[in-house]
């Protein structure tokens, strides 16, 4: 499950986090990966089940 507002993502049920940059971070979901391109992004909280992100978020885009 994902839920997008301006400068915040919040991703639940992610299994990994593989890439992470200030303008790029790549999540590894169950099925997929989650590739989230911006400025100033930074992981604000995450968890075992739970993930959130801030920044410019410009895309979202799901690599199957």
């Amino acid at each position: 499950m994902i839920y997008l507002e301006n400068d915040y993502l919040n991703i639940k049920y992610y299994e990994n986090i593989l890439y992470l940059q200030n303008d790029k971070i790549e999540i590894k979901m169950p099925q997929s990966m989650v590739s989230i391109t911006g400025k100033n992004l930074e992981i604000r909280y995450y968890s075992e089940q739970e993930i959130v992100v801030c920044g410019k978020i410009e895309s979202v885009k799901f690599i199957w």
